[in-house]
């Protein structure tokens, strides 16, 4: 009711039952949308150093007596109203876990106050009002239910405000989740996952995903990643799939249809199909030295990501690995012949180390010398100019003292 009086209607003409109320339209800076998740603070006094500064919760509505936020306690499941809360609205943890709680409502008892403004503009204001009862309480709600006018209005009190305005540091970190833009996520979209081409077939979005897997396939033959090829006497192809999936932004958005041919790797043959499959990887420690060097010396640092990694490494010249075509793009006058990969693709065993032993080569290659303790970490020197660069799978960092060279070395 306290969102719809607050949202416009076509038989206002477009107007908010508040707004033909009282005849300004409503504050609703202060509206957060229903389910995302909360966290209630706990006043100092209430709390030693060591306690948590804030109760995660569950947003359910809006107080009717006072300028609150109703709130369901996820470890408790008790429902209670606060004004000092939180919120991070691109999560809504209704899918993580079903909340249970109880009809009681538990209170922060806060006093009256003058209130200059817009009865809402407190409840979104940084300085918030302290509860002066614990976050968790047996106290119920005993007041009449206030009517519209007495709630949107100024409420008179001879208690001066002051006395209760406190300063809340960020307890979460989450001033940059806050901000909110509300996840919106199609039903449709989410569900229209094909796992084949029968799946696609029958696709609401068929095209769509038609569309997605030939621009992956032209991708791959753009790439050299096979040629075709007759199969040899006692070897057998290993089968593929595609794999079709939803791509969303940072914030829930739907963004593309992606679809990735992967190879049943699981069906891999030691000794026949791969020999060495083990990739290294960069250690903690490497990196958070190399961050420490930077912090220290004021060292400008770039971090990039490798797009479709593993289909760039080479695989080697003593396994050869054959597949099967891709399932509805075998090509006409072909049916008997099968893909020998040229480079690695999804899903292969031995796909992690053939990427790393091609970057090793590349970067060799340009002037980089690998560490002999970390062989995730290289090191070029140029006169005084060093250069430092580190490799986690796909993950590069770029660092050193010579600007100049860091930016030649992301070339």
């Amino acid at each position: 009711v306290y969102t719809e009086n607050r949202s416009p209607t076509k038989a206002l003409g477009g107007k908010t039952p508040f707004e033909a109320l009282f005849g300004r339209k409503p504050n609703i800076d202060h509206l957060r949308p229903f389910g995302c998740t909360a966290f209630a603070f706990i006043d100092k006094a209430k709390r030693t150093k060591l306690d948590p500064r804030a109760t995660k919760c569950v947003f359910v509505g809006y107080a009717s007596q006072h300028k609150s936020y109703r709130l369901v306690d996820c470890d408790s499941g008790q429902l209670f109203d606060c004004c000092s809360v939180k919120f991070t609205e691109d999560f809504v943890p209704a899918d993580e876990k079903k909340v249970q709680f109880n009809d009681q409502v538990t209170t922060h008892q806060l006093q009256e106050y003058e209130d200059t403004d817009d009865v809402e503009s407190t409840m979104g204001a940084s300085s918030t009002k302290a509860p002066e009862s614990p976050i968790s309480t047996n106290q119920s709600d005993q007041g009449h239910v206030s009517d519209p006018e007495q709630d949107e209005g100024a409420i008179s009190s001879d208690q001066d405000s002051s006395d209760y305005e406190v300063e809340f540091e960020n307890p979460t970190g989450l001033e940059a989740l806050s901000g909110g833009h509300h996840q919106v996520f199609s039903v449709d979209v989410i569900n229209d996952t094909p796992q084949s081409f029968a799946d696609i077939e029958a696709s609401p979005n068929k095209q769509a995903w038609l569309d997605a897997t030939q621009d992956e396939y032209n991708s791959l033959l753009n790439n050299g990643t096979w040629v075709l090829t007759d199969l040899p006497p006692g070897r057998k192809a290993l089968a593929c799939k595609w794999l079709c999936r939803n791509k969303f932004d940072a914030v829930g958005r739907f963004t593309k249809y992606k679809a990735r041919l992967v190879i049943k790797g699981f069906l891999q043959r030691y000794g026949l199909d791969y020999l060495e499959i083990f990739a290294p990887v960069l250690r903690y420690n490497t990196l958070r030295l190399v961050l420490f060097q930077v912090a220290c010396n004021s060292w400008k640092i770039r971090q990039m990501d490798v797009k479709t990694a593993f289909l760039n490494g080479s695989l080697d010249d003593d396994t050869d690995i054959f597949m099967a075509q891709p399932p509805n793009y075998v090509v006409p006058g072909t049916e008997g012949q099968v893909c020998k990969l040229q480079k690695a693709i999804y899903g292969l065993k031995q796909a992690p180390r053939c990427w790393y032993l091609t970057l090793h080569q590349f970067l060799v290659g340009i002037g980089f010398e690998r560490c002999v303790k970390e062989v995730c970490l290289y090191i070029k020197r140029v006169g005084e100019s060093m250069v430092l660069l580190t490799v986690y799978v796909d993950d590069i960092t770029i660092t050193g003292n010579n600007n100049d060279d860091i930016e030649k070395a992301c070339d």
